[in-house]
């Protein structure tokens, strides 16, 4: 490839390589091995090239703790790094960073850092603990929003940075919806589908639609970049993002999109194509991984499954009970006694989900998509991503278990942004009427998802 004094790469999952003169700064750098429990595996192989240039990065930004971008197998790779962190409430990672002898550095909200002569970044945290970095490489700006939701806590803010330059690009996640929970089971065990993954819209029009809401000028694919490799979620292919499809939106619209794997010249706003090697497609049994599906939960085991979910205080007000399945057992935790109404059910192997509940990080089984999921009684599959995910996430992440703990944290957070957390409230109190009072099946629940996005 040509050289570059001053622009980026992208490569891997949600790897971004930043250069000045030298190889300045790395984003969520997933260099080897897997993620969520050997569910997936990077799409692609990462060049010489870029991993050298990985290797000589004098800083390291991670965005989030989910193992596709703050991945273990690769992080011993940057013991020696400076490590920058969003200022997520908690600091649970900054905490484990540096316990493990890392160098560490929070950066606050909406404070630029300078990183070399011709690179800075600023960083916005958000209460999902995901953030978004945008990144001015001599004059241009890189808006990497990797898995943030477009929450509008932050995106005023942002979008009226991004008004202030000329030449602008989003990174960010964009695909078909398999980066979240999609396994759901009816109770005969019949697979799911949530409505909107059903639709399967062109990436084109999701691109579109990005780029029209922050106002950026073009759009790089980034943070979908992932396979599944696992027997018990290969299922979950169907709904991936095809490096095919990516290519069709550059073709469509060369001016705005651009194929997933480039080098950006920032001097002169020229781009090379990276061709890295596809993986081998290799499917692995869940038991290469350590989990098999007829291992049996132990009465110790379910005592400390039983502590983890009863301890998030908020989950009985939407949940009467958790039915956890493993090895084909039946373990019910009750969290209202005597109601038996609405609950949900996990039917999971015994090492990935007892792995999770020791060491919080539950949403992982979630993401991997071979954890079976079923909903009993009315309560609605998108109930799970506005109300009790997020109170787990708050828990595993924030250390927010009681009420109190989950005010105190949201507060921080509305701290920070006054006018935007009054407004995103307001939006979300409206969203859990409108629940209430309509289908997801109705074509007026359609209309009013649509008007939201």
């Amino acid at each position: 490839m040509k050289s570059i004094n001053v622009g980026f790469d992208t490569i891997g999952n949600a790897t971004m390589i930043c250069y000045d003169r030298e190889p300045i700064l790395v984003t969520d750098p997933w260099i080897k091995g897997s993620a969520y429990f050997g569910s997936w595996g990077l799409s692609h192989e990462i060049p010489e090239e870029q991993m050298d240039a990985i290797s000589k990065c004098r800083f390291v930004w991670y965005s989030h703790g989910h193992p596709d971008h703050l991945n273990w197998d690769s992080i011993e790779t940057f013991k020696n790094k400076e490590i920058l962190l969003p200022d997520h409430y908690g600091n649970r990672i900054y905490n484990g960073l540096k316990q493990e002898g890392y160098k560490v550095k929070t950066l606050k909200d909406k404070v630029w850092y300078p990183l070399s002569p011709k690179i800075k970044v600023m960083c916005f945290s958000d209460i999902f603990q995901d953030a978004v970095l945008l990144i001015d490489i001599n004059g241009r700006l890189a808006v990497n929003t990797n898995d943030a939701n477009r929450l509008l806590i932050w995106n005023k803010a942002v979008r009226k940075i991004i008004k202030s330059y000329d030449k602008s690009l989003l990174l960010s996640l964009t695909g078909h919806g398999d980066a979240e929970m999609i396994n759901f089971r009816d109770s005969k065990g019949e697979l799911v589908m949530p409505p909107h993954l059903l639709q399967k819209n062109s990436l084109s029009s999701l691109i579109a639609t990005n780029l029209d809401y922050y106002g950026v000028k073009a759009f790089i694919p980034f943070s979908s970049l992932h396979r599944y490799q696992r027997s018990d979620s290969i299922w979950a292919e169907e709904v991936s993002v095809k490096m095919e499809e990516y290519t069709e939106a550059h073709l469509k619209d060369a001016a705005r999109s651009f194929p997933p794997f480039v080098r950006y010249n920032c001097e002169n706003d020229s781009f090379e194509e990276i061709n890295p090697k596809k993986n081998e497609n290799i499917i692995y049994p869940p038991e290469h991984f350590g989990d098999n599906w007829t291992d049996p939960l132990s009465a110790e085991d379910f005592i400390k499954v039983k502590k983890y979910f009863t301890q998030v205080e908020g989950l009985k007000e939407y949940w009467d009970f958790i039915t956890v399945v493993i090895g084909g057992k039946e373990n019910t935790i009750e969290l209202k006694p005597g109601h038996y109404k609405v609950g949900v059910k996990f039917e999971a192997p015994r090492n990935s989900f007892m792995f999770s509940v020791e060491n919080n990080i539950f949403e992982d089984m979630l993401i991997g998509n071979y954890m079976k999921t079923t909903w009993i009684g009315k309560d609605p599959l998108s109930r799970m991503y506005p109300d009790t995910l997020p109170l787990v996430k708050y828990a595993d992440n924030g250390l927010a278990y009681t009420k109190e703990e989950v005010e105190k944290y949201l507060e921080e957070y509305a701290k920070r942004y006054p006018f935007d957390s009054m407004m995103e409230n307001f939006q979300k109190k409206c969203a859990s009427i409108i629940r209430k009072v309509v289908s997801e099946d109705s074509k007026t629940y359609s209309f009013l998802r649509n008007l939201k996005r």
